[in-house]
């Protein structure tokens, strides 16, 4: 039962922060997961708020630098990966961790905020 809450919170924050990105700045999918963090916790969810964050932020960000990058033909990858020393699946992967312990820092802080010092 619990690993099935997991899956839904993780594939909601994932369809929501991707759709997110696509209109709003770049940071928009933090307040995303802040948001998700407080619902869960006036829900009563007793989850592992930074674990789930953390996964949805690293497949939304990797997915969404992938798709938008190919799917626009666009050669960024391709100038930025070298400059930094890495290949393009490299950046696609050290993006999507920065981006996942950014959503996990935020869907914690959200649940934190209701909860207090009970998380």
């Amino acid at each position: 039962m619990l690993w099935n809450i997991i899956n839904v919170f993780v594939i909601g924050m994932l369809i929501t922060a991707v759709c997110v990105m696509t209109f709003l700045p770049w940071w928009s999918f933090v307040v995303v997961c802040f948001i998700y963090g407080v619902l869960l916790s006036l829900l009563k969810f007793d989850l592992y708020f930074f674990v789930g964050g953390f996964v949805a932020g690293i497949l939304s960000w990797s997915g969404a630098t992938f798709l938008f990058s190919y799917q626009s033909d666009s050669n960024v990858l391709v100038r930025v990966a070298p400059m930094v020393g890495l290949s393009e699946l490299g950046l696609i992967i050290i993006a999507g961790l920065v981006c996942g312990v950014l959503t996990g820092l935020s869907v914690y802080c959200g649940g934190k905020i209701i909860r207090g010092s009970q998380l």
